[in-house]
């Protein structure tokens, strides 16, 4: 992914062509639709979905488990 200024999704996916911005926003509905409920969308090394401590708080790093991103 390029760097950018972008601290959430919308604002990323806003700064994207038109075209890249089409599939992007194809993808995260996809992923949207059949993510587990509970799961927290999020933005940092991209656009990401993770496990939140409410879910499943013993985690290696202390951090919540990644489950998917772009």
């Amino acid at each position: 992914m390029a760097a950018t200024k972008a601290k959430t999704v919308t604002q990323w996916l806003e700064g994207l062509p038109p075209a890249k911005r089409e599939t992007a926003e194809a993808v995260i509905a996809l992923i949207r639709k059949n993510v587990p409920k509970g799961y927290v969308e999020g933005f940092g090394w991209g656009v990401n979905w993770s496990v939140p401590f409410e879910i499943l708080p013993d985690t290696y790093n202390k951090q919540p488990l990644g489950f998917v991103a772009l």
